[in-house]
């Protein structure tokens, strides 16, 4: 079975399944599109972009400046293409490759209109760091235009999906299921092409770490009550983000203080990195800093500092980081 679907509403046509002439109008495309990225060209990326990104290129512009060093001198090359055609019928959800075979994709991608729709992937080396970019192309005519562009860590600080997914059965087998709950969520982010598709590295990844989810960290609709400084502070998420080389911890709450009164925010920032770790002391083993991010109710922005947390008994140092 070279592709399937759970109706004839949509189908997938990838590898050996490619008509010859179709795969090359999309790998031309794709890789045009890459080098605008690879020269920091957001405006020619803008000019071949179709619905929301045709409006506005601001998103793939932050993140071309986000990648600039890891696309500076780079080049990219063609992982693969994906042939989507979808009627309107049923949801989205594509089938792609041979049934049971290492490299079978499956596709789930909420909001797509009828038509046909390329997934390209192409990684991209001779930067800083290897990264790839996702493209989601839709076909207007004979050009196919630029609906969805994303770029992707490969490695942080020089480790790839299955360095932190052993990192995180060492912190399962130590009972350290929070570190290694963050530490498979690493892993799946390096794995996943993009955050629609599953393949089967990903799907392996995410049934393994199903065993460490803790049940006791925060959500949006299910803040945790931190006491901390003497104050009780909302927490709505408790997450990891790359610094650098580095995979920091990152903890944000609702403000209590006002947001001009940034000397009131950094030591409820310090108070509650300082919880965070009491109520959580195996993050000390799994991270080497923390970032806290005071959240303005009003939605203002938000105050961010970082402490690293071998000093967070004394005193630690301010900054803002972008994350």
């Amino acid at each position: 079975m070279l592709s399937a679907a759970a109706a004839s509403a949509q189908e997938c046509a990838t590898g050996s399944a490619l008509e010859a002439g179709a795969r090359s109008a999309v790998e031309q495309a794709a890789q045009q599109y890459a080098q605008a990225a690879i020269q920091g060209n957001a405006a020619a990326l803008q000019q071949s972009a179709t619905g929301p990104l045709a409006a506005s290129i601001s998103p793939v512009s932050a993140a071309l400046n986000e990648f600039k060093g890891d696309l500076s001198g780079a080049h990219a090359a063609t992982r693969s293409v994906y042939l989507l055609d979808y009627s309107g019928q049923g949801q989205p959800e594509f089938y792609c490759g041979i049934f049971n075979s290492p490299d079978r994709t499956v596709m789930r991608i909420n909001g797509l209109t009828p038509g046909k729709w390329a997934i390209v992937i192409e990684d991209v080396s001779g930067g800083k760091a290897p990264i790839t970019i996702g493209e989601v192309l839709q076909q207007q005519g004979a050009a196919w235009k630029i609906a969805g562009f994303q770029l992707r860590n490969r490695q942080i600080g020089g480790h790839d999906s299955d360095w932190f997914e052993q990192k995180a059965r060492d912190f399962k087998a130590r009972g350290e299921n929070h570190n290694a709950w963050f530490y498979y969520l690493a892993a799946w982010e390096l794995a996943a092409p993009l955050p629609f598709m599953s393949t089967v590295a990903s799907d392996k990844i995410a049934e393994e770490m199903q065993a460490v989810r803790p049940a006791d960290l925060p959500a949006a609709d299910k803040p945790l009550s931190l006491p901390a400084g003497g104050k009780t502070f909302q927490v709505s998420s408790i997450d990891t983000v790359p610094v650098g080389d580095v995979l920091d911890l990152r903890v944000r709450y609702k403000a209590l203080a006002a947001a001009s009164d940034t000397a009131q925010l950094y030591q409820d920032n310090t108070a509650v990195m300082k919880a965070v770790v009491e109520k959580y002391p195996e993050f000390r083993d799994g991270f080497s800093a923390i970032i806290a991010r005071a959240m303005d109710p009003s939605g203002n922005g938000d105050y961010g500092s970082v402490a690293e947390m071998s000093k967070l008994a004394g005193a630690t140092s301010a900054s803002n980081p972008k994350q």
